[in-house]
């Protein structure tokens, strides 16, 4: 075969502007969040329920700052008004404000969300870890503690333990000025609290489990164990930081899931005490005149379908975002 003749200076021509018009640009080297970011942005609904959260937020933490009434405050002679200009959603069976309750509701539904949301995630990503990391034996007999938690009646232990606690806690609540402040939430919100520390992490717990089962076999983690680091060290430098898209993703599907529960709670009368009111418990009040005031009962039960709503569509979007799979 003849050699190719070497090129010269002569067979070179610089593009025209039209060919550097259609030249395909690479797509600019970016981070892992960077990158969920600009998927993030293109999934409009994500961003739509982005935006009503954002909207629910200020409504529950800012708007009460803005209103004349308290939320336990009782106007004599205002009982059972219809929507006006100084009480937009009306106001309740003993004079008071509908729309400061239904935004201090939110925020009770809110911060219960989001702080039952955090014990998920505390305690199931420490148990998914361990077992995943650990396997063998230690990882079967974890696993069936997860499975026979699995079969646990919820609402049956929220119940029990209402009834079991109620008197204790609120012997604690009097006794000592350091819990004095959670007497206001009631032992129905505090047994909601320990449900989720003692039932709801399961479902973090295996997520976190599957994932670790399949980082452990990596090479950076056998260079790790091989440079001395003990399995502590690897589970929170290596293992969990690699496990973040899931555990972001999980803790926001987990928000809905515990307003849901607290209101549920709420409206049976177990969660949040008098006078301050979550969603679920202003739902249960309008009930006793749903015929006869029936916005009462529209704008608090409104407000809770679309919260959830929203987050479920963000976190559904978050999903999509930070998986890489999913990469374009």
């Amino acid at each position: 075969m003849g050699q190719c003749p070497p090129f010269r200076e002569d067979d070179f021509e610089p593009a025209t502007q039209s060919e550097k018009e259609t030249f395909i640009e690479v797509r600019k080297s970016m981070s892992y969040w960077q990158d969920a970011w600009r998927r993030l942005k293109k999934n409009k609904v994500a961003m739509v329920a982005l935006g009503v959260i954002i909207l629910f937020l200020l409504f529950a933490f800012v708007g009460p700052l803005f209103s004349p009434y308290s939320y336990e405050q009782q106007i004599r002679g205002a009982e059972n008004l219809a929507s006006s200009l100084a009480h937009p959603f009306g106001t309740d069976s003993l004079g008071r404000d509908l729309l400061v309750r239904v935004m201090y509701g939110s925020r009770i539904s809110l911060a219960v969300g989001v702080i039952a949301s955090l014990i998920v995630l505390v305690i199931g990503s420490i148990y998914g870890s361990v077992s995943g990391y650990l396997g063998g034996r230690v990882d079967d007999i974890m696993m069936r503690i997860v499975e026979l938690i699995y079969s646990i009646p919820d609402v049956l232990v929220v119940l029990l333990l209402s009834t079991v606690l109620k008197v204790p806690l609120q012997q604690a609540f009097n006794s000592n000025n350091f819990f004095r402040f959670l007497s206001t939430l009631g032992p129905g919100l505090i047994s909601i609290f320990i449900v989720f520390g003692m039932l709801y992490w399961v479902g973090m717990a295996r997520i976190l489990r599957g994932q670790i089962l399949q980082l452990k076999q990596q090479e950076y983690v056998t260079a790790a164990r091989a440079l001395g680091a003990n399995s502590s060290r690897i589970i929170r430098r290596h293992l969990l930081p690699n496990c973040i898209g899931q555990i972001i993703v999980t803790t926001m599907l987990q928000i809905p899931s515990a307003i849901f529960l607290e209101s549920f709670l709420s409206f049976l009368g177990l969660g949040i005490a008098a006078p301050l009111a979550s969603l679920g418990s202003l739902c249960s009040d309008a009930l006793n005149g749903i015929y006869t005031y029936p916005m009462r009962l529209v704008f608090p039960a409104v407000i809770l379908s679309i919260l959830i709503l929203a987050f479920n569509l963000f976190g559904d979007g978050l999903r999509d975002a930070l998986d890489p799979r999913l990469k374009k």
